[in-house]
């Protein structure tokens, strides 16, 4: 059977495919558009798969966001050159609005994005991965902030209720979030409060720096002075509220937040954070 270029053009149209890559899997399918299209996603599976020893140390974070919950979704590639590809850039977009439908990275939802990925692997010839994908849901009455730097390389976001605000606070309390999304941006914390760490974390820490003690050779009656320094340390740099606040280290952020609602009149609520890197 005679292959067309209307043939090729619909193979490429429906695969995205190019158009040597079409004409082989139509000769291949003798004309067949349903088995081209499978042969097709055949060999890119198989693209990809040659593909994926490669190191992927480049990438992007992309989001997606509704009225109470966000999705942030990593995907790594092997050069920045490929980050800027609008085929990337795309692909991306689609894995965090996919995402974004299901309230978790299941089975299903997995394999749909691996699917964009790979397609998107065969016509960029470059290994592409699904790093990372994280949810932050907030409650009904809360509200999202968020913040992406340097072209998607961080990302970061909080949930949280504010109380009592005014129109003439709106200027306060944009710098007051803003402020918020840079420092998660900048420190990483993994939890807002100190009371969100399970203890048996606290614990298994503590025992790692008795053993680290006990290896430096250094006088027992120092112990207690060091090992609960270095609690304190390791915990405030785990905790948003216990952080040093970033424009102003002699404050840490919890006091930083007081110190701007106290002429406000209202009240704010962190319920959950969410950081992201591509490296």
């Amino acid at each position: 059977m005679k292959i067309t270029a209307n043939d090729i053009r619909a193979l490429r149209e429906a695969t995205g495919a190019g158009i040597m890559e079409c004409r082989e899997a139509l000769t291949a399918c003798n004309n067949n558009f349903e088995e081209s299209a499978a042969f097709l996603k055949a060999a890119a599976q198989e693209a990809a798969n040659k593909r994926a020893d490669r190191e992927t140390a480049e990438g992007k974070i992309f989001t997606a966001l509704d009225s109470n919950k966000l999705v942030a979704v990593t995907l790594s590639c092997e050069t920045d050159f490929v980050v800027r590809n609008k085929l990337f850039n795309e692909t991306g977009t689609q894995c965090a609005q996919d995402a974004l439908k299901s309230e978790s990275l299941d089975e299903k939802t997995e394999q749909l994005l691996s699917s964009h990925i790979v397609d998107a692997i065969a016509r960029i010839k470059e290994h592409i991965r699904l790093k990372q994908v994280s949810y932050l849901q907030a409650g009904s009455d809360e509200l999202i902030a968020s913040y992406s730097h340097n072209n998607g390389q961080i990302f970061s976001a909080f949930s949280y209720t504010l109380t009592n605000s005014s129109s003439a606070n709106r200027e306060n309390i944009h710098n007051l979030l803003s402020d918020l999304t840079l420092q998660i941006a900048a420190n990483a914390p993994q939890y807002v409060k100190r009371e969100s760490i399970a203890e048996s974390y606290i614990q298994e820490k503590m025992e790692e720096f008795k053993q680290e003690f006990e290896d430096s050779g250094k006088p027992p009656y120092l112990a207690e002075k060091i090992l609960t320094g270095k609690l304190v340390k390791h915990l405030q740099g785990l905790c948003l509220m216990d952080q040093p606040y970033i424009k102003d280290s002699t404050k840490t952020v919890k006091q930083y937040i007081d110190h701007v609602l106290s002429g406000l009149s209202c009240t704010l609520e962190i319920s959950n954070l969410l950081y992201q890197s591509v490296k």
